[in-house]
């Protein structure tokens, strides 16, 4: 199906290329003669976009906003800090809030269940429930014994004569303070 309205769509603009607007054209006779809908060809000639090419009525945000939405995601998730559909919905507004120009005019947000129908269509973002701490894990957050763990360190980092620069942090799961609720 729509493939037959992309081969209409080639001949009414076969049509508007063959026979400009300046010569006043018989519209209804060139219907016939390319095979097109005459309403469509007529409203091509009088300035009206196809579908394909017309932006969508109700998005909230226009492609360049959409790919800084992208990036911002993006980027959260390559330094480990994946954004929350919260947060989604936050950054959106946000940018819609910094695009708005006209004081005369209400400011636009997007609704409640935005993030989640914009996620849906972008699947190249997902939606991952994170993992609880385990119980013996989380046991073993005593501050005290933490504590001793991190002075045992340091004595270890002197005794060995260890730089700075050859210390990284590694973590198997992506532990993140404060974040790990069911």
């Amino acid at each position: 199906m729509a493939n037959a309205y992309q081969q209409t769509e080639n001949r009414i603009s076969q049509c508007i290329s063959d026979h400009p607007l300046h010569e006043f054209p018989n519209i209804s006779l060139l219907a016939r003669e390319y095979n097109v809908p005459y309403p469509r060809l007529y409203s091509r000639y009088h300035g009206r976009q196809s579908k394909s090419d017309r932006p969508v009525p109700n998005k909230k945000l226009d492609s360049v906003q959409e790919l800084a939405l992208s990036e911002l995601i993006r980027r959260r998730d390559y330094i480990g800090s994946p954004m929350r559909i919260p947060e989604v919905k936050k950054a959106a507004n946000s940018i819609l809030k910094e695009c708005h120009s006209d004081p005369s005019t209400p400011l636009t947000t997007v609704g409640e269940h935005w993030s989640r129908r914009w996620l849906n269509e972008h699947p190249e973002f997902y939606k991952r429930k994170e993992k609880a701490i385990n119980a013996e894990r989380k046991e073993q957050h005593d501050p005290k014994m933490l504590k001793d763990w991190y002075n045992q360190l340091q004595v270890e980092i002197v005794d060995k004569g260890i730089l700075p620069c050859d210390i990284y942090n590694y973590d198997e799961i992506g532990f993140r303070i404060s974040i790990g609720e069911d």
